[in-house]
């Protein structure tokens, strides 16, 4: 039984693979709005920002475990929005927002838009394993992260709130898993709301100070960085905006290093390479035969 059981994982496994290769070699997921950039990148790496909008073809597979992972996620979010539109006669589900016409070549599609009297919300549904929910719930004093929703997840929700002319948004988190005998368990939510023109309250390691507009904005000109840097084929540096600058990445599922890079699908394209900024045509044959970005011209503001 038990290697019955091996076979089928492996072939699940092979399954998921081989989809998310051929949706790699086709281009990956587009955009919303045709743009380089996509508002779900917040906050990473600038170098793996690059690489997406250049459609760089990546190496490095994920496991089965992520794939099921990101199946789950999207299979929760769909239920999550049957649910509201079902609550909510004027709910709006998958919406494009296009910032090109604010200057940025970014786009994204929003989880909701929810109308409460004259206020417009978006709403970004987010699933989580157990201990990143429980640090959203109660923080964690050994990382010294504070409770409260991921700031990159308040941020992706500004920037589309930022292109819909909305006042604010909602994010809702999701367990995916037990932990604590009961304590957390499977399905149960966490609810942030913030205004967009408040300032954000200290949450995981932000420290507090901005507005959801401001932090945005700063998140959209370094974006606009990147994808300018794109337009120039220029790959750039690699420098995170959490870790700053990462001189000796661990490779592909190491056990230890740092996580995005742990984890990241560009992995083993990013380690051929120096850490400091390089032209396309210096870097290597994988890169310089899959970079393809879209050309798009964007609105001077």
């Amino acid at each position: 039984m038990e290697n019955q059981v091996s076979v089928i994982s492996a072939t699940v496994e092979k399954f998921l693979q081989n989809r998310w290769l051929k949706e790699q070699a086709a281009g990956g997921k587009p955009t919303a709005c045709s743009t380089l950039g996509r508002a779900s990148d917040v906050l990473s790496c600038q170098r793996k920002i690059a690489f997406g909008m250049a459609k760089v073809n990546p190496l490095d597979v994920p496991y089965l475990s992520n794939l099921i992972a990101l199946d789950i996620g999207n299979e929760m979010h769909e239920r999550v929005q049957s649910a509201l539109h079902d609550a909510f006669p004027d709910f709006e589900s998958e919406g494009p927002i296009d910032l090109t016409p604010l200057g940025y070549d970014v786009s994204g599609s929003a989880d909701g838009l929810l109308t409460i009297a004259d206020q417009k919300i978006i709403v970004e549904i987010k699933t989580t394993a157990g201990f990143g929910f429980k640090i959203c719930s109660e923080g964690h004093a050994k990382s010294g992260e504070l409770p409260g929703a991921k700031i990159e997840h308040l941020i992706q929700a500004g920037i589309y709130a930022h292109g819909a002319g909305a006042d604010g948004v909602l994010i809702i988190m999701i367990n995916k898993e037990n932990m604590e005998f009961g304590k957390y368990k499977v399905g149960q939510t966490l609810e942030f709301e913030q205004r967009l023109d408040d300032v954000v309250p200290p949450c995981g390691k932000y420290e507090g100070g901005q507005t959801l507009r401001e932090l945005a904005l700063t998140e959209l000109m370094r974006m606009q960085r990147i994808a300018d840097q794109v337009q120039e084929n220029v790959v750039p540096a690699r420098i995170d905006p959490v870790e700053g600058v990462i001189d000796n990445p661990p490779t592909f599922m190491a056990a230890r290093g740092y996580w995005r890079c742990r984890y990241c699908n560009y992995n083993s394209i990013c380690q051929n390479l120096p850490t400091e900024e390089i032209s396309v045509e210096k870097s290597t044959q994988h890169v310089i035969q899959t970079w393809s970005p879209i050309a798009k011209e964007v609105a001077n503001v």
